[in-house]
Protein backbone atom coordinates (compact mmCIF):
# COMPACT_ATOMS: atom_id res chain seq x y z
CA UNK A 1 0.00 0.00 0.00
CA UNK A 2 2.72 2.48 0.11
CA UNK A 3 3.47 2.43 -3.44
CA UNK A 4 0.31 2.84 -4.37
CA UNK A 5 -0.40 5.74 -6.27
CA UNK A 6 -4.18 6.47 -7.94
CA UNK A 7 -4.99 9.04 -10.57
CA UNK A 8 -7.66 11.69 -10.89
CA UNK A 9 -8.71 14.10 -13.55
CA UNK A 10 -10.98 16.76 -12.86
CA UNK A 11 -12.29 17.96 -16.30
CA UNK A 12 -13.55 21.74 -15.31
CA UNK A 13 -15.12 24.42 -17.79
CA UNK A 14 -11.67 26.17 -18.11
CA UNK A 15 -9.50 24.31 -16.94
CA UNK A 16 -8.80 20.28 -16.21
CA UNK A 17 -6.56 19.84 -13.33
CA UNK A 18 -4.85 16.37 -12.18
CA UNK A 19 -3.46 15.33 -9.14
CA UNK A 20 -1.68 11.52 -8.17
CA UNK A 21 -3.13 10.53 -4.69
CA UNK A 22 -1.48 8.29 -2.07
CA UNK A 23 -3.30 5.47 -0.99
CA UNK A 24 -4.43 7.84 2.50
CA UNK A 25 -5.45 9.99 0.19
CA UNK A 26 -2.64 12.37 0.30
CA UNK A 27 -1.91 14.81 -3.29
CA UNK A 28 1.51 13.82 -4.33
CA UNK A 29 1.19 15.74 -7.59
CA UNK A 30 -0.80 18.35 -8.62
CA UNK A 31 -1.00 20.05 -12.29
CA UNK A 32 -3.49 22.51 -14.03
CA UNK A 33 -4.03 22.34 -17.82
CA UNK A 34 -5.65 25.16 -19.84
CA UNK A 35 -9.23 24.09 -21.47
CA UNK A 36 -10.20 27.53 -23.12
CA UNK A 37 -13.86 27.64 -24.17
CA UNK A 38 -15.16 28.61 -27.70
CA UNK A 39 -17.06 31.92 -27.53
CA UNK A 40 -19.21 33.23 -30.32
CA UNK A 41 -22.81 35.27 -29.28
CA UNK A 42 -24.63 32.68 -26.95
CA UNK A 43 -22.50 29.80 -27.78
CA UNK A 44 -19.78 28.34 -25.24
CA UNK A 45 -18.68 25.34 -26.36
CA UNK A 46 -15.09 22.81 -26.06
CA UNK A 47 -12.79 21.54 -28.83
CA UNK A 48 -13.76 17.45 -28.60
CA UNK A 49 -10.72 16.69 -30.20
CA UNK A 50 -7.98 19.18 -27.94
CA UNK A 51 -10.26 18.17 -24.87
CA UNK A 52 -9.93 14.11 -25.56
CA UNK A 53 -6.01 14.73 -26.24
CA UNK A 54 -5.14 16.74 -23.14
CA UNK A 55 -6.58 14.15 -20.81
CA UNK A 56 -4.76 11.15 -22.97
CA UNK A 57 -1.65 13.48 -22.42
CA UNK A 58 -2.41 13.26 -18.76
CA UNK A 59 -3.51 9.55 -18.80
CA UNK A 60 0.19 8.83 -20.33
CA UNK A 61 1.98 10.69 -17.78
CA UNK A 62 -0.25 9.17 -14.95
CA UNK A 63 1.86 5.82 -16.58
CA UNK A 64 5.22 6.85 -16.46
CA UNK A 65 4.49 7.85 -12.56
CA UNK A 66 3.15 4.29 -11.98
CA UNK A 67 -0.36 5.15 -11.44
CA UNK A 68 -2.31 1.97 -12.47
CA UNK A 69 -5.73 2.77 -11.87
CA UNK A 70 -7.83 6.57 -12.01
CA UNK A 71 -10.91 8.30 -11.65
CA UNK A 72 -12.78 11.26 -14.14
CA UNK A 73 -14.84 13.84 -12.47
CA UNK A 74 -16.79 16.36 -14.98
CA UNK A 75 -18.91 19.17 -15.06
CA UNK A 76 -22.74 18.69 -15.75
CA UNK A 77 -25.54 20.56 -17.87
CA UNK A 78 -23.27 19.46 -21.00
CA UNK A 79 -24.32 18.06 -24.36
CA UNK A 80 -22.26 16.09 -26.60
CA UNK A 81 -23.00 13.48 -29.94
CA UNK A 82 -20.19 11.27 -31.35
CA UNK A 83 -20.22 8.31 -33.54
CA UNK A 84 -20.07 4.92 -31.43
CA UNK A 85 -18.26 3.06 -34.35
CA UNK A 86 -14.78 5.54 -33.56
CA UNK A 87 -15.88 7.56 -31.18
CA UNK A 88 -15.34 11.30 -33.51
CA UNK A 89 -17.61 13.92 -32.20
CA UNK A 90 -20.08 15.27 -34.83
CA UNK A 91 -20.11 19.05 -33.03
CA UNK A 92 -18.35 20.58 -30.41
CA UNK A 93 -19.04 20.17 -26.64
CA UNK A 94 -22.09 22.81 -25.75
CA UNK A 95 -20.80 23.43 -21.96
CA UNK A 96 -23.18 24.64 -18.97
CA UNK A 97 -22.66 28.36 -20.05
CA UNK A 98 -24.02 28.00 -23.77
CA UNK A 99 -26.68 30.56 -23.61
CA UNK A 100 -29.26 28.58 -26.81
CA UNK A 101 -31.17 26.27 -24.62
CA UNK A 102 -32.66 29.19 -23.02
CA UNK A 103 -33.46 31.06 -26.01
CA UNK A 104 -34.64 27.74 -27.64
CA UNK A 105 -36.79 27.33 -23.74
CA UNK A 106 -38.28 30.66 -24.91
CA UNK A 107 -39.91 30.07 -27.78
CA UNK A 108 -41.51 26.39 -26.53
CA UNK A 109 -45.05 25.91 -26.66
CA UNK A 110 -46.62 27.49 -23.66
CA UNK A 111 -48.68 23.87 -22.92
CA UNK A 112 -45.28 22.16 -22.38
CA UNK A 113 -43.67 25.00 -20.49
CA UNK A 114 -46.36 24.49 -18.17
CA UNK A 115 -45.07 20.65 -17.70
CA UNK A 116 -42.20 22.48 -16.08
CA UNK A 117 -43.98 22.65 -13.29
CA UNK A 118 -44.68 19.10 -12.64
CA UNK A 119 -42.22 17.67 -10.31
CA UNK A 120 -41.22 14.32 -12.01
CA UNK A 121 -40.74 15.79 -15.39
CA UNK A 122 -39.48 19.28 -14.79
CA UNK A 123 -35.75 18.68 -15.07
CA UNK A 124 -36.80 17.32 -18.77
CA UNK A 125 -37.94 21.27 -19.45
CA UNK A 126 -35.58 22.84 -17.88
CA UNK A 127 -33.18 25.67 -19.96
CA UNK A 128 -29.92 23.44 -18.58
CA UNK A 129 -31.22 19.93 -19.74
CA UNK A 130 -29.67 17.92 -22.25
CA UNK A 131 -33.22 17.82 -23.69
CA UNK A 132 -33.58 21.14 -24.06
CA UNK A 133 -29.78 21.18 -25.40
CA UNK A 134 -30.02 19.03 -27.97
CA UNK A 135 -33.27 20.56 -29.33
CA UNK A 136 -31.56 23.89 -29.46
CA UNK A 137 -28.70 22.37 -31.69
CA UNK A 138 -30.87 20.58 -34.04
CA UNK A 139 -32.54 24.04 -34.49
CA UNK A 140 -29.16 25.25 -36.46
CA UNK A 141 -27.99 21.65 -37.43
CA UNK A 142 -31.09 19.93 -39.23
CA UNK A 143 -28.31 17.06 -40.40
CA UNK A 144 -28.42 15.85 -37.26
CA UNK A 145 -31.75 15.41 -37.14
CA UNK A 146 -31.65 11.85 -38.61
CA UNK A 147 -28.56 11.07 -37.18
CA UNK A 148 -30.09 11.02 -33.68
CA UNK A 149 -32.01 8.37 -33.98
CA UNK A 150 -29.15 6.61 -35.77
CA UNK A 151 -27.69 3.68 -33.26
CA UNK A 152 -24.03 3.90 -34.22
CA UNK A 153 -24.27 7.70 -32.48
CA UNK A 154 -24.26 8.38 -28.79
CA UNK A 155 -25.63 11.80 -27.16
CA UNK A 156 -24.56 12.29 -23.60
CA UNK A 157 -23.12 14.50 -21.16
CA UNK A 158 -18.94 14.99 -21.86
CA UNK A 159 -18.45 12.63 -19.12
CA UNK A 160 -19.29 9.42 -21.45
CA UNK A 161 -18.07 11.05 -24.55
CA UNK A 162 -14.75 10.51 -22.30
CA UNK A 163 -15.42 7.28 -21.64
CA UNK A 164 -16.50 6.26 -24.90
CA UNK A 165 -12.57 7.68 -26.55
CA UNK A 166 -11.09 5.93 -23.16
CA UNK A 167 -12.22 2.17 -23.23
CA UNK A 168 -14.76 2.33 -26.16
CA UNK A 169 -17.67 1.68 -24.20
CA UNK A 170 -20.79 4.04 -23.66
CA UNK A 171 -21.39 4.77 -19.92
CA UNK A 172 -22.08 6.99 -17.74
CA UNK A 173 -22.77 7.44 -13.88
CA UNK A 174 -25.68 7.89 -11.76
CA UNK A 175 -24.90 11.59 -10.79
CA UNK A 176 -24.80 12.93 -13.91
CA UNK A 177 -27.71 10.60 -15.85
CA UNK A 178 -30.30 11.75 -13.50
CA UNK A 179 -29.79 15.21 -13.84
CA UNK A 180 -30.40 14.85 -17.71
CA UNK A 181 -34.32 14.34 -17.24
CA UNK A 182 -33.91 10.80 -18.99
CA UNK A 183 -33.16 8.71 -15.96
CA UNK A 184 -36.20 9.21 -12.60
CA UNK A 185 -33.76 10.15 -9.42
CA UNK A 186 -35.84 7.55 -7.26
CA UNK A 187 -35.64 4.70 -9.61
CA UNK A 188 -33.69 5.22 -12.58
CA UNK A 189 -36.19 4.31 -15.01
CA UNK A 190 -36.02 6.46 -18.53
CA UNK A 191 -38.78 8.83 -18.97
CA UNK A 192 -38.91 7.96 -23.27
CA UNK A 193 -43.01 8.59 -22.83
CA UNK A 194 -42.47 11.74 -21.37
CA UNK A 195 -40.59 12.71 -24.04
CA UNK A 196 -42.99 11.97 -26.16
CA UNK A 197 -44.75 15.63 -25.08
CA UNK A 198 -41.37 16.86 -27.27
CA UNK A 199 -41.91 15.24 -30.15
CA UNK A 200 -39.01 12.85 -29.59
CA UNK A 201 -38.25 9.58 -29.96
CA UNK A 202 -36.39 7.05 -28.18
CA UNK A 203 -32.32 7.31 -28.97
CA UNK A 204 -29.34 5.71 -27.65
CA UNK A 205 -28.02 7.27 -24.20
CA UNK A 206 -25.29 5.77 -21.94
CA UNK A 207 -25.88 2.66 -19.65
CA UNK A 208 -25.74 4.06 -15.71
CA UNK A 209 -22.84 2.27 -13.85
CA UNK A 210 -22.49 1.95 -10.31
CA UNK A 211 -19.80 3.48 -8.38
CA UNK A 212 -17.18 1.40 -7.25
CA UNK A 213 -17.03 -0.84 -10.20
CA UNK A 214 -14.20 -0.71 -12.53
CA UNK A 215 -15.21 0.59 -16.19
CA UNK A 216 -12.60 -0.98 -18.23
CA UNK A 217 -9.24 -0.90 -19.06
CA UNK A 218 -7.27 1.59 -21.31
CA UNK A 219 -4.13 1.20 -23.63
CA UNK A 220 -1.44 2.55 -20.85
CA UNK A 221 -2.64 -0.40 -18.97
CA UNK A 222 -4.49 1.71 -16.05
CA UNK A 223 -7.59 1.04 -14.62
CA UNK A 224 -10.32 3.13 -14.88
CA UNK A 225 -11.77 3.42 -11.57
CA UNK A 226 -15.32 5.23 -12.02
CA UNK A 227 -16.79 8.50 -13.19
CA UNK A 228 -18.90 10.75 -11.36
CA UNK A 229 -20.61 14.53 -11.12
CA UNK A 230 -17.56 16.71 -9.88
CA UNK A 231 -20.26 18.13 -7.09
CA UNK A 232 -21.32 14.97 -6.01
CA UNK A 233 -17.54 14.28 -6.11
CA UNK A 234 -16.49 17.23 -3.87
CA UNK A 235 -19.04 15.39 -1.46
CA UNK A 236 -16.99 12.33 -1.27
CA UNK A 237 -13.68 13.95 -1.43
CA UNK A 238 -14.62 16.28 1.64
CA UNK A 239 -16.47 13.19 3.48
CA UNK A 240 -19.85 15.23 3.66
CA UNK A 241 -21.62 12.44 1.91
CA UNK A 242 -23.27 10.71 5.39
CA UNK A 243 -26.80 12.18 5.68
CA UNK A 244 -27.07 15.61 7.13
CA UNK A 245 -23.77 17.15 6.09
CA UNK A 246 -24.17 20.32 4.01
CA UNK A 247 -21.69 20.67 1.34
CA UNK A 248 -20.80 24.64 -0.03
CA UNK A 249 -19.01 24.67 -2.97
CA UNK A 250 -17.89 28.40 -4.25
CA UNK A 251 -15.91 28.00 -7.35
CA UNK A 252 -16.86 28.64 -11.28
CA UNK A 253 -20.46 28.27 -9.60
CA UNK A 254 -22.05 28.31 -5.84
CA UNK A 255 -23.57 24.93 -4.90
CA UNK A 256 -24.96 23.76 -1.54
CA UNK A 257 -25.55 20.00 -1.73
CA UNK A 258 -27.12 18.15 1.15
CA UNK A 259 -27.06 14.69 1.91
CA UNK A 260 -30.02 12.71 2.36
CA UNK A 261 -28.61 9.46 3.10
CA UNK A 262 -30.97 7.09 2.10
CA UNK A 263 -34.49 8.96 2.16
CA UNK A 264 -35.77 9.85 -0.62
CA UNK A 265 -37.10 12.67 -1.26
CA UNK A 266 -38.54 14.78 -4.74
CA UNK A 267 -38.20 18.54 -3.89
CA UNK A 268 -38.63 20.66 -6.44
CA UNK A 269 -38.95 24.18 -6.61
CA UNK A 270 -37.32 27.60 -5.02
CA UNK A 271 -34.42 26.50 -7.13
CA UNK A 272 -33.84 22.68 -5.71
CA UNK A 273 -33.05 19.73 -7.70
CA UNK A 274 -33.25 16.24 -6.52
CA UNK A 275 -29.70 14.60 -7.07
CA UNK A 276 -27.62 11.16 -6.72
CA UNK A 277 -24.40 11.51 -4.21
CA UNK A 278 -23.39 7.82 -4.41
CA UNK A 279 -25.19 4.56 -5.75
CA UNK A 280 -23.53 1.17 -5.47
CA UNK A 281 -26.41 -1.35 -6.07
CA UNK A 282 -29.96 -0.53 -4.59
CA UNK A 283 -27.83 1.60 -1.83
CA UNK A 284 -28.60 4.91 -2.71
CA UNK A 285 -27.65 8.42 -1.48
CA UNK A 286 -29.44 11.00 -2.25
CA UNK A 287 -29.17 14.60 -1.72
CA UNK A 288 -30.98 17.97 -2.38
CA UNK A 289 -28.83 20.84 -4.57
CA UNK A 290 -29.00 24.94 -4.77
CA UNK A 291 -26.75 26.47 -6.89
CA UNK A 292 -26.00 29.85 -8.66
CA UNK A 293 -23.58 29.29 -12.13
CA UNK A 294 -20.74 31.82 -13.00
CA UNK A 295 -20.14 33.25 -9.68
CA UNK A 296 -16.49 32.61 -10.17
CA UNK A 297 -16.08 33.95 -14.00
CA UNK A 298 -18.11 37.13 -12.36
CA UNK A 299 -15.27 37.70 -9.78
CA UNK A 300 -12.17 37.08 -12.34
CA UNK A 301 -14.78 39.66 -14.78
CA UNK A 302 -14.23 41.99 -10.96
CA UNK A 303 -10.46 41.36 -10.85
CA UNK A 304 -9.60 42.29 -14.47
CA UNK A 305 -11.87 45.16 -14.75
CA UNK A 306 -9.69 46.69 -11.40
CA UNK A 307 -6.91 44.99 -12.53
CA UNK A 308 -5.91 43.39 -9.63
CA UNK A 309 -5.45 40.03 -8.21
CA UNK A 310 -6.85 37.71 -5.89
CA UNK A 311 -5.10 38.33 -2.62
CA UNK A 312 -7.13 41.99 -2.53
CA UNK A 313 -10.24 39.91 -1.38
CA UNK A 314 -8.22 39.11 1.77
CA UNK A 315 -8.48 43.01 2.74
CA UNK A 316 -12.18 44.03 2.24
CA UNK A 317 -13.23 42.79 5.32
CA UNK A 318 -13.11 46.18 7.12
CA UNK A 319 -15.51 47.67 4.56
CA UNK A 320 -18.54 48.49 5.84
CA UNK A 321 -20.64 49.48 3.29
CA UNK A 322 -21.45 46.96 0.72
CA UNK A 323 -23.96 47.11 -1.69
CA UNK A 324 -25.82 43.94 -3.06
CA UNK A 325 -24.76 42.76 -6.40
CA UNK A 326 -25.90 40.03 -8.48
CA UNK A 327 -22.69 37.98 -8.51
CA UNK A 328 -23.42 36.38 -12.34
CA UNK A 329 -24.48 36.47 -15.79
CA UNK A 330 -26.01 33.46 -15.81
CA UNK A 331 -29.28 34.28 -14.12
CA UNK A 332 -30.98 32.52 -11.35
CA UNK A 333 -33.34 29.60 -10.86
CA UNK A 334 -34.90 30.91 -7.73
CA UNK A 335 -36.29 33.65 -7.42
CA UNK A 336 -36.30 33.85 -11.40
CA UNK A 337 -34.35 35.33 -13.22
CA UNK A 338 -32.81 34.98 -16.93
CA UNK A 339 -29.70 35.10 -18.43
CA UNK A 340 -27.16 37.37 -19.29
CA UNK A 341 -28.76 39.99 -16.70
CA UNK A 342 -26.63 40.98 -13.39
CA UNK A 343 -27.23 43.91 -11.33
CA UNK A 344 -24.98 46.59 -10.41
CA UNK A 345 -25.64 49.92 -8.80
CA UNK A 346 -25.47 53.28 -11.09
CA UNK A 347 -22.63 54.31 -9.39
CA UNK A 348 -21.04 51.20 -10.02
CA UNK A 349 -17.36 52.96 -11.54
CA UNK A 350 -17.20 55.36 -9.16
CA UNK A 351 -16.76 53.09 -6.53
CA UNK A 352 -13.14 51.76 -5.18
CA UNK A 353 -12.48 48.46 -5.87
CA UNK A 354 -12.57 47.36 -2.23
CA UNK A 355 -16.35 48.38 -2.08
CA UNK A 356 -17.24 46.45 -5.08
CA UNK A 357 -15.32 43.46 -3.94
CA UNK A 358 -16.44 43.34 -0.73
CA UNK A 359 -19.94 43.84 -2.28
CA UNK A 360 -19.47 40.88 -4.49
CA UNK A 361 -18.04 38.96 -1.55
CA UNK A 362 -20.77 39.87 0.31
CA UNK A 363 -23.83 39.01 -2.11
CA UNK A 364 -22.31 35.50 -2.35
CA UNK A 365 -22.49 34.90 1.17
CA UNK A 366 -26.19 36.62 1.45
CA UNK A 367 -27.24 33.84 -1.57
CA UNK A 368 -25.60 31.31 0.25
CA UNK A 369 -27.65 32.27 3.33
CA UNK A 370 -31.18 32.50 0.96
CA UNK A 371 -30.49 28.97 -0.04
CA UNK A 372 -29.34 27.27 3.07
CA UNK A 373 -32.45 28.82 4.62
CA UNK A 374 -34.72 27.11 1.67
CA UNK A 375 -32.87 24.16 2.25
CA UNK A 376 -33.32 24.02 5.80
CA UNK A 377 -36.46 24.72 5.82
CA UNK A 378 -37.32 21.91 2.93
CA UNK A 379 -34.86 19.04 4.72
CA UNK A 380 -34.38 20.11 8.14
CA UNK A 381 -30.89 21.78 9.90
CA UNK A 382 -27.55 20.27 8.63
CA UNK A 383 -25.98 18.62 11.29
CA UNK A 384 -22.34 19.28 9.57
CA UNK A 385 -21.21 22.59 6.87
CA UNK A 386 -18.12 22.19 5.10
CA UNK A 387 -17.45 24.53 2.55
CA UNK A 388 -14.44 24.27 -0.48
CA UNK A 389 -13.61 25.15 -3.78
CA UNK A 390 -11.63 27.67 -5.51
CA UNK A 391 -12.82 30.16 -4.40
CA UNK A 392 -13.22 28.98 -0.49
CA UNK A 393 -9.21 29.83 -0.40
CA UNK A 394 -10.40 33.22 0.42
CA UNK A 395 -10.85 32.96 4.00
CA UNK A 396 -12.61 36.42 4.01
CA UNK A 397 -15.66 35.17 1.99
CA UNK A 398 -15.43 31.74 4.04
CA UNK A 399 -15.72 33.51 6.74
CA UNK A 400 -18.76 35.82 5.29
CA UNK A 401 -20.27 32.80 4.37
CA UNK A 402 -20.03 31.64 8.63
CA UNK A 403 -21.23 34.77 9.50
CA UNK A 404 -24.33 34.95 7.07
CA UNK A 405 -26.02 31.20 7.31
CA UNK A 406 -25.09 31.70 11.48
CA UNK A 407 -23.30 28.15 11.52
CA UNK A 408 -19.83 26.94 11.82
CA UNK A 409 -17.98 25.82 8.82
CA UNK A 410 -15.43 23.26 8.37
CA UNK A 411 -12.86 24.93 5.56
CA UNK A 412 -10.48 22.41 3.47
CA UNK A 413 -8.12 23.48 3.12
CA UNK A 414 -7.32 21.85 -0.28
CA UNK A 415 -10.10 23.59 -2.53
CA UNK A 416 -9.96 20.85 -4.84
CA UNK A 417 -11.97 18.27 -3.37
CA UNK A 418 -13.54 17.19 -6.59
CA UNK A 419 -10.41 15.88 -7.43
CA UNK A 420 -10.10 13.95 -4.23
CA UNK A 421 -13.16 12.71 -4.57
CA UNK A 422 -13.17 10.77 -7.93
CA UNK A 423 -9.50 9.38 -6.60
CA UNK A 424 -11.39 8.29 -3.71
CA UNK A 425 -13.73 6.44 -6.10
CA UNK A 426 -11.18 4.76 -7.79
CA UNK A 427 -9.58 3.08 -4.85
CA UNK A 428 -12.93 1.67 -4.03
CA UNK A 429 -13.57 0.20 -7.56
CA UNK A 430 -9.81 -0.89 -7.93
CA UNK A 431 -8.40 -1.76 -4.59
CA UNK A 432 -11.90 -2.58 -2.99
CA UNK A 433 -11.06 -0.41 -0.21
CA UNK A 434 -11.04 3.28 0.96
CA UNK A 435 -8.37 4.16 3.65
CA UNK A 436 -8.35 7.87 2.64
CA UNK A 437 -8.01 9.90 5.98
CA UNK A 438 -10.23 12.89 6.60
CA UNK A 439 -9.12 15.85 5.21
CA UNK A 440 -7.08 18.57 7.01
CA UNK A 441 -10.00 21.36 7.73
CA UNK A 442 -10.23 24.35 9.88
CA UNK A 443 -12.97 25.61 11.58
CA UNK A 444 -14.41 29.13 11.22
CA UNK A 445 -16.96 30.75 13.54
CA UNK A 446 -20.06 32.83 12.94
CA UNK A 447 -19.32 36.98 13.38
CA UNK A 448 -22.34 38.87 13.84
CA UNK A 449 -20.89 41.81 13.10
CA UNK A 450 -20.04 40.98 9.28
CA UNK A 451 -23.97 40.42 8.37
CA UNK A 452 -24.46 43.18 6.79
CA UNK A 453 -26.65 43.34 3.78
CA UNK A 454 -30.23 42.30 4.71
CA UNK A 455 -32.58 39.29 3.43
CA UNK A 456 -34.96 41.16 0.97
CA UNK A 457 -31.95 42.55 -0.67
CA UNK A 458 -31.92 40.12 -2.96
CA UNK A 459 -35.94 40.62 -3.88
CA UNK A 460 -35.59 44.34 -4.22
CA UNK A 461 -33.08 43.51 -6.98
CA UNK A 462 -34.92 41.43 -9.05
CA UNK A 463 -38.02 43.25 -8.84
CA UNK A 464 -35.66 46.73 -9.92
CA UNK A 465 -34.46 44.52 -12.81
CA UNK A 466 -37.87 43.75 -13.56
CA UNK A 467 -39.43 47.33 -13.65
CA UNK A 468 -36.52 48.83 -15.68
CA UNK A 469 -37.34 45.73 -18.43
CA UNK A 470 -33.40 45.58 -18.47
Amino acid sequence: MEELKIGAIDVGTTKIKAGIYSAYGNLIEFAELGSPVIHKGPIAEHNPKRLILSIKETIRYFSKKGVKCLGITTYRGSLAIWNRNDNHALSNIITWMDLRSSIRYKKLPFSIKLFSKVPKIGPILSPESLIIRLLALTRERNDLVDLIYNNSICIWNVDAFIVSNLINKCYTDATIGTLTGIYHPKNFNDMWRLLSFLGLKRFNVPEIIDHEKVLGLMEEGIKLGGIMGDQQAASLGSNCIEEGCLKITVGSGLFLDLSLGSNFRLMTGQGLLPIVLYKVSSNVNWGVEAYVPGIGTFIDSILELFDVNYEVMEKVLDVKDPIFVLPTLYGLRFPKMSKGLTFLPVDYYGLSHRRVLSSVLHSIALLTRFYYKIITEKAGRPKKIVVTGGLSRSKTLAKLIASYIERPILRTKDPHMSLRGVARLAQRACYSEDSFSEPEMEILEPNEDLKILSDNSIIKAVKLIKNMQI
